[in-house]
């Protein structure tokens, strides 16, 4: 597709009966998949980077998944290439008073229900809106279809913190680097400015984190565990190599050969240095032999 990529292969889990879901087959061929195999779990990341007699072996496998996933994908990077190590979802939500509490606490919720170990970081400096949310928190959680896991999520990784300020909070969401950096403020991007480590920012009353999972094509694979800090979301350019073309004039290599020969040198790399100082003397003696032919007969 955009990058160049020229086989695209989709491993998902199929049903109890053997068939993979439709929307899972139309996403794979909008996406430009050329094969869909039914396999998931660590097993299909080894499928994926060895090879099977019905899979065949890639060069990358991208995508989050379970612990197994992840490790598997640690154990085979190397063998392949891979986008991240996937931890749980995160979600850190800075609101001030022009927030709505009713939306704040359908995200917190929408953020909660992924599974028990996703985390949902409400911050503001409004200490009524904090009240007002955590109260219409309740009435959402006791009215989620996944209503365990959501309490289960909150239990252990929901955080409602009071900050100073909002200068604080951008201060404190730059430590956790979240997946997720959701922003409800009267003025959003004024706070987006200070943001230094996020995987995806979603800014105003009007933008929930699933519109960028699904609707808007913003990424839905980012970094997770605070490595926001220096890494990226999925997107084209993971799926393009760089090469490196270097090609030398005889009169470069005459320039250059002294300054890399002393550097080979201090390396202890003598054959380094040879490899360019016999480049510089042949070009020096060439250089000789054209001024001879060029001098005038007596």
């Amino acid at each position: 597709m955009v990058a160049g990529v020229e086989e695209v292969v989709v491993a998902t889990p199929p049903s109890n009966d053997g068939s993979v879901h439709a929307a899972v087959l139309y996403a794979a061929v909008r996406s430009g998949a050329m094969r869909v195999v039914k396999v998931g779990g660590a097993q299909a990341v080894a499928a994926l980077a060895y090879g099977t007699d019905s899979v065949p072996a890639v060069d990358k496998v991208v995508g989050p998944g379970n612990v197994y996933v992840t490790e598997a994908k640690r154990q085979l990077n190397g063998v392949i290439g891979i986008d991240s190590l996937a931890g749980p979802s995160e979600l850190v939500l800075i609101a001030d008073s022009s927030a709505d509490p009713a939306f704040l606490a359908t995200d917190l919720v929408a953020q909660a229900e992924h599974d028990p170990d996703a985390s949902a970081v409400f911050m503001t400096p409004d200490g009524d809106l904090l009240n007002a949310t955590l109260k219409a928190l309740e009435v959402e959680v006791a009215r989620a279809g996944r209503r365990e896991i959501v309490e289960q999520a909150l239990a252990k990784h929901g955080r409602a913190v009071l900050v100073a300020d909002l200068d604080h909070a951008a201060d404190v969401a730059n430590d956790l680097a979240p997946e997720h950096l959701q922003i409800v403020t009267e003025d959003p991007r004024a706070l987006a400015v200070k943001i230094r480590n996020a995987g995806a920012i979603f800014l105003g009353d009007w933008t929930p984190v699933p519109f960028g999972d699904y609707g808007v094509a913003s990424n839905h694979v980012l970094p997770t565990s605070g490595t926001a800090r220096f890494s990226s979301g999925l997107r084209a350019a993971d799926f393009v190599t760089v090469s490196s073309v270097v090609e030398m004039s005889e009169a470069s290599a005459a320039a250059l050969a002294p300054g890399v020969a002393e550097i080979a040198r201090a390396e202890g790399l003598v054959g380094h240095a040879r490899a360019v100082l016999i480049r510089a003397e042949r070009a020096a003696e060439r250089a000789g032999e054209r001024a001879t032919t060029k001098e005038p007969a007596p």
